[in-house]
């Protein structure tokens, strides 16, 4: 599987481990890049996500420590590559063999200047997938920037609408959809839900 998110977040890949053997893992900054290979290594001075390890720990009720789930996300990494939606090829030069899932989080709405540009960096994802892939998007809606400390940053704000829309336009078939009204309630970021897809590849 392709994982696609911003910034350098492993903790949702502890869950994916269980399901897939191997997962490349895309990020458009250097800064991000460096620090999940920080990790990887087992650097001290990496970003701590032992408390992420220990809580799927307490879900399997203890059946894997937490350092197994470690090292279970560090064997099952095995690329970490930057990307740019700006190239047909994202990973330039680099070509990868399609996989069977890529799960993007809060990453289009980034790098898309406009509602044409999110379409056609959709079908790059899908360039990334076999046919009959899965696509697992989370979407912040009505999202129009986020805050990293003092700096704030435009995103592509989308209603679930155009998603969908958008998404069945990129070769995909919807299997699932939903939106839930966002918790987050934060100067940091203003998006008011979230939209959870799934959809297939068809050709």
């Amino acid at each position: 599987m392709i994982d696609l998110v911003s910034g350098p977040t492993l903790a949702h890949l502890f869950v994916f481990t269980d399901y897939f053997k191997e997962i490349i893992v895309l990020d458009s900054a250097d800064a991000s890049i460096s620090e999940i290979k920080k990790w990887l290594k087992n650097d001290p001075d990496a970003v701590y996500w032992s408390h992420a390890a220990k809580h799927m720990s307490m879900q399997k009720g203890g059946r894997s420590t937490w350092e197994e789930e470690e090292e279970k996300l560090r064997q099952a990494v095995t690329q970490v590559l930057k990307c740019d939606f700006s190239k047909d090829n994202p990973v330039e030069p680099v070509v990868l063999n399609p996989v069977n899932c890529v799960f993007s989080s809060f990453y289009l709405e980034s790098v898309s200047k406009d509602r044409e540009t999110y379409i056609a960096n959709l079908r790059k994802v899908g360039s990334l997938l076999n046919v009959g892939g899965h696509l697992v998007l989370f979407v912040p809606i009505n999202m129009t920037f986020y805050k990293i400390d003092c700096h704030k940053y435009s995103v592509l704000s989308v209603d679930s609408d155009f998603v969908i829309k958008s998404i069945m336009e990129a070769g995909f078939s919807i299997v699932h959809s939903e939106q839930y009204q966002s918790a987050m309630r934060s100067h940091l970021c203003d998006q008011s839900h979230i939209l959870f897809v799934v959809a297939v590849k068809k050709e």
